[in-house]
Order: structure tokens, then sequence, then C-alpha cells
């Protein structure tokens, strides 16, 4: 199914780019990226499966996660900045996709850990 809208901030209205969309399998188990804003703040993405949800992450903001049938029938997509002093788990600023990406290769070699070796 083909999702199209725009990605704006909550507060001011403006266009956010290089936004990262994800689609999340209905059991939460994979995730995929499936596109990005552009310059204007619009988004035309497929998603493969309806019963998904589909993230819409920036660095600075508050991730947004919508049922893909709700995603499908909005044309606007709003995300806060992130604001407050509470402490936050970062190691020297890396990418939150690179923290996924890291994640699935430790959950790839820990499951083939488990295979016997001959």
């Amino acid at each position: 199914m083909e999702i199209t809208g725009k990605v704006v901030d909550q507060q001011t209205g403006g266009a956010l780019a290089n936004v990262t969309i994800w689609e999340i399998t209905p059991d939460g188990q994979s995730a995929e990226v499936i596109g990005y804003s552009d310059k204007s703040g619009s988004y035309d993405v497929n998603v493969y499966n309806a019963g998904s949800n589909v993230n819409f992450v920036l660095d600075g903001y508050t991730g947004t996660n919508i049922a893909a049938s709700q995603a499908l029938l909005s044309d606007q997509v709003l995300l806060q900045k992130e604001v407050g002093n509470s402490p936050k788990l970062s190691l020297s600023g890396v990418p939150s996709w690179l923290w996924l990406f890291l994640a699935a290769i430790g959950v790839y070699y820990i499951g083939n850990g488990k295979q016997k070796r001959k």
C-alpha cells in the first residue's frame, strides 16, 4: 500500500527533511527502512503489510509510530522537538538507525551461535 504525506515540526509547522521512515511488522519483531522525507518534508513510501506500523524518526525529535491504516488516511505527520534536561544514553552522537542495525547483527550472531558446529 502506498502512503504519501508531509512531515512537519509540531510547533512551527515547518517541513522536516531526511526523516527516516520505518515499517515495523505487526509482531514487532522486524523493522525495515522504507524511505525518507525529501527537503520539502514530503514522503511517498510503500508499506508491504497492511497490519504494520509506520515509524517516523529524526534526531532531535520524538519519534512517532502510526498504524499503517491510519497513516494511509493522514496527509501530515507531526514531530515534536525533544526538550528537557533528562539524561540520554548515547555514544558520541551515533544515529539511531545505526543502533538498530547493530542490534540486528547481534541478534543474528546470537541466533547462529546456538546452532551446532561440526
